[in-house]
């Protein structure tokens, strides 16, 4: 299969790994809420859209879901941000077909994660990448390394091989290694950075974006927090990395789903329920959660309309 896409396309500046809004049982896809949730976040000014990545159930989904969740994202946002899509598997048979899928469904670039499960040495990435770029060659492709889940890193010296190959144009960095990172700015990929503690830090160091799955909920700190990066207003920037370092804490750094899809499903409405076996927020939790964010962010310099629906 022959598919195209835009080369100059890239991820930069504020990249949200999009929550999956599901029927309130997470039984089935709810459109109205994929919609809903894009258009909310390009209105709050994100830079792109990062379907299908662990914030988003990744490993939930069927490729049907997958195909209809990149469709109806691609419709809403119209063009306004790129829209990148996580087609990474077991396999490289099935990472490709994943690709294409996530292509014919309109995805502007496509991200994928190490092959899991199993171990695999740098040479077998390689193979693995080179060989999906070699099928996809007219396609802006970004690798993704997050070894806590996938169980395999891209390193830096693979990176610098990785970059050799025409359409491998960047990477998406969510080991949590700031030395890793600093490694990985002096291969030619460009590099977005999953940790939200250094993502001024990163930037500052040449990162090219930041991808955060509570921006989802809050995209107002970490949009603030690029734009006074791009205009060297260091006092932003720093006032805005201490509120997003407030609103990791409360939400157990991003990794906690049940909280960012309870959160944004408060905000926005529509994002429904967690799939099973993962369950929703315990209602509870929810407004002690609700009422410490509030008093804390009431002590920051952020505005208050990105906060005052907590209470």
């Amino acid at each position: 299969m022959t598919l195209q896409s835009d080369m100059s396309q890239r991820l930069a500046g504020v990249v949200v790994p999009t929550l999956t809004p599901m029927d309130a049982r997470g039984q089935s896809l709810a459109v109205e809420g994929v919609t809903s949730l894009a258009k909310h976040l390009v209105d709050a000014g994100v830079s792109a859209l990062f379907l299908g990545g662990t914030t988003g159930e990744s490993a939930l989904l069927t490729s049907d879901e997958l195909k209809l969740l990149t469709q109806e994202t691609v419709q809403a946002v119209s063009g306004q941000v790129p829209v990148a899509v996580q087609v990474g598997a077991n396999s490289t048979a099935a990472t490709l077909k994943q690709a294409e899928l996530a292509l014919t469904a309109g995805a502007d670039m496509i991200v994928a994660v190490t092959p899991y499960y199993f171990g695999h040495s740098d040479d077998e990435l390689f193979k693995h990448y080179s060989s999906l770029a070699l099928a996809l060659s007219g396609v802006p492709i970004y690798v993704y390394s997050i070894p806590s889940r996938a169980g395999n890193i891209i390193s830096a010296p693979l990176a610098a091989r990785l970059a050799e190959v025409n359409n491998i144009i960047g990477m998406k960095d969510s080991s949590g290694s700031v030395p890793l990172v600093l490694e990985l700015l002096e291969t030619p990929l460009d590099i977005v950075v999953g940790n939200d503690l250094a993502a001024l830090l990163s930037l500052r160091a040449g990162a090219k974006g930041m991808v955060s799955g509570p921006a989802n909920v809050f995209p107002e700190p970490y949009v603030a927090l690029y734009k006074a990066h791009q205009e060297d207003d260091a006092a932003t920037a720093l006032a805005m990395q201490d509120v997003i370092a407030i609103i990791s804490h409360h939400v157990g750094h991003g990794a906690r789903m049940d909280i960012l899809k309870g959160l944004a499903d408060l905000r926005w409405g529509g994002l429904g329920g967690m799939r099973p076996p993962h369950q929703d927020l315990d209602l509870d939790e929810r407004n002690r959660l609700v009422n410490g964010l509030y008093k804390a962010l009431m002590q920051t310099s952020l505005d208050t309309s990105a906060y005052n629906w907590l209470m």
